[in-house]
């Protein structure tokens, strides 16, 4: 993965659904319909991918701290926090 990463780690913290396409993509893979990754889910993949990183993803600091500060969602911030730490 490597520091180049970092932009769409970043860009995934900052997804947002709205309540009504989160539950009608949960009610569609109930049904074996499709599958697609909802923000709650990019946002914990983010906060993987910082983890994982490690201190190479310093100079991602400001801008999480940006994210976190945007309230995007609890999961984001949640998400960011995690990546912060």
């Amino acid at each position: 993965m490597g520091t180049n990463a970092i932009p769409t780690l970043l860009e995934m913290l900052r997804s947002k659904d709205t309540a009504v396409k989160a539950a009608a993509v949960k009610q569609a893979e109930r049904a074996n319909l499709i599958w697609v990754s909802l923000a709650e889910e990019r946002d914990a993949e983010a906060a993987r991918g910082f983890e994982i990183l490690g201190a190479s993803a310093k100079d991602a600091v400001p801008t999480l701290i940006e994210i976190y500060g945007e309230r995007i969602s609890p999961d984001s911030q949640l998400a960011t926090s995690f990546a912060l730490g």
